[in-house]
């Protein structure tokens, strides 16, 4: 081409229009030339003629697919930073609102409102007005609890001071209790009321002393819709970003996973790939920090996952189940994202697993994960998979190897979060890692699904609060080959 070759071009449209899923269709047979085209241009594919039609109509529709999920992917991420601004807000508002309140209870005078034994209004002062909309006149001689809501009050300070004459006690005196006041407008107000007994001239009355608690009833509305929001936000991210279901259709394999958010993001995420009904990926990992920025990490990491799998799966062609090729994937998500890990200070733990039940083999690259658990049934006894990669975003250059494991029928792999075995009991003591094993080893006979709910009734028995203070994470697969 005039003025530029294939590599510039790839360059300047990458820089032009970076949404663009860019595709290589080239004759060349250099590997450092094409591994150039890829890195300089970051392709979606590398296509080497000659090349069939059908092959390359369906690397197109990849292409499309890939797009869709990436448009969809930044949406939500946007309606994420969407939401969380209007968060800020809230908490603005609450901040403004709480800030009045305390203004107001500096400078509010108290309704005070007296009746006697038969919970008759004998005195009613002129801040009681104000807060009632009637006059004294008009309601001496009423009852009390007809300006209480009968939910709020009912006949419970009827005979309380005869009760409180004879014994010295009642449940109804010298306490303070948010009830709800009825205006002359019909309006209902929120009022902080506590009523205290009082002798004069030889008998006893009830001085109620009744506060308008509007604007702190506001603010804690709002401090509760804040929280709601907030929940059902970190909800969504869990489960549209950082989970995934286990596919259901593979040959000699049978997988069942299960998350249970702890109430704020934790950064545990999971993935599954399945390229067909005997070869997929899994991808677990977790996050270091809590809440948006951790979630939003881990999410990016899945989407370079996905990326890395689709580029070097194609290139490497019919390489591409070649057991060191996983950590070429490892290292094509670790080049992707250290500069940025390492500028928000965050890392992530991750175990990467790809499995070729045809050959009945797994083949991992363990960074810094919680350990593996895998019950052989050849052995009848359980053992620890691992190894020896730190986590990612912890170093800027970093080589990953991966560990080679031969599967049986019979055996059972459980992947999971540290939120199971740091679960604590009422004695601070952690469920931890030899329990875990112990319940596989019990249980292995038990499908993935009934596995993970006996380890999730027992944790939680286990555990002083009956649930968990760290997101509840775990895989589990057991295989048959006959």
């Amino acid at each position: 081409m005039p003025e530029m070759d294939g590599l510039k071009m790839l360059s300047q449209v990458k820089d032009i229009s970076p949404d663009t899923v860019r595709i290589i269709l080239s004759a060349t047979r250099d590997i450092e030339q094409a591994i150039e085209a890829i890195n300089m241009g970051e392709v979606f594919r590398f296509i080497a003629k000659p090349f069939q039609p059908d092959q390359f109509r369906k690397i197109i529709q990849d292409a499309v697919d890939f797009y869709r999920m990436k448009t969809e992917h930044d949406t939500l991420v946007r309606k994420i930073i969407k939401s969380n601004e209007e968060l800020r807000s809230l908490t603005d508002a609450l901040r403004v609102s709480q800030e009045k309140l305390g203004l107001i209870t500096e400078n509010a005078h108290d309704a005070m409102i007296m009746i006697d034994d038969d919970d008759t209004i004998v005195y009613w002062n002129s801040a009681a007005t104000g807060t009632f909309g009637y006059s004294g006149k008009e309601v001496r001689g009423r009852k009390l609890h007809e300006l209480i809501t009968p939910a709020d009050h009912g006949d419970k300070h009827v005979g309380a001071l005869k009760t409180f004459r004879q014994t010295g006690t009642g449940d109804v005196l010298g306490r303070i209790r948010e009830v709800t006041g009825r205006r002359k407008s019909g309006e209902e107000v929120p009022l902080e009321l506590s009523i205290s007994p009082v002798k004069t001239q030889g008998r006893w009355f009830a001085v109620g002393i009744a506060r308008d608690i509007s604007e702190r009833v506001e603010a804690r509305n709002a401090k509760e819709r804040f929280q709601t929001m907030q929940r059902d936000l970190e909800a969504k991210i869990e489960k549209d970003l950082l989970q995934m279901e286990p596919p259901h259709d593979l040959t000699g394999a049978e997988i069942a996973s299960l998350t249970i958010p702890s109430g704020h993001l934790d950064g545990d995420f999971i993935d599954f790939i399945r390229y067909d009904e005997t070869h997929f990926d899994l991808l677990v990992g977790d996050v270091m920090g809590k809440g948006v920025q951790s979630a939003l990490v881990g999410a990016g990491i899945k989407t370079f996952f996905l990326k890395a799998t689709s580029v070097l799966g194609k290139c490497a062609n019919s390489g591409f189940w070649a057991p060191e090729n996983i950590d070429k994937v490892v290292a094509a998500v670790h080049d992707q994202c250290i500069d940025r890990l390492l500028d928000i200070e965050l890392f992530s733990t991750l175990c990467f697993a790809r499995f070729d039940l045809g050959k009945r083999t797994l083949d991992f690259v363990d960074c810094g994960h919680v350990k593996t658990i895998h019950y052989r049934q050849s052995e009848d006894r359980c053992m620890f998979l691992e190894g020896e990669n730190l986590p990612l975003g912890m170093v800027r250059k970093a080589d990953y190897s991966h560990e080679h494991v031969e599967l049986q029928s019979g055996d059972v792999l459980l992947f999971y979060s540290d939120g199971l075995t740091e679960t604590a009991s009422c004695a601070d003591e952690l469920f931890g890692q030899d329990r875990l094993v112990d319940l596989v080893c019990t249980h292995h006979g038990l499908s993935p699904k009934e596995l993970i709910t006996t380890i999730e009734t027992t944790i939680r028995d286990f555990s002083c609060k009956g649930g968990f203070d760290d997101d509840f994470s775990c895989v589990a697969m057991r295989f048959d080959f006959d």
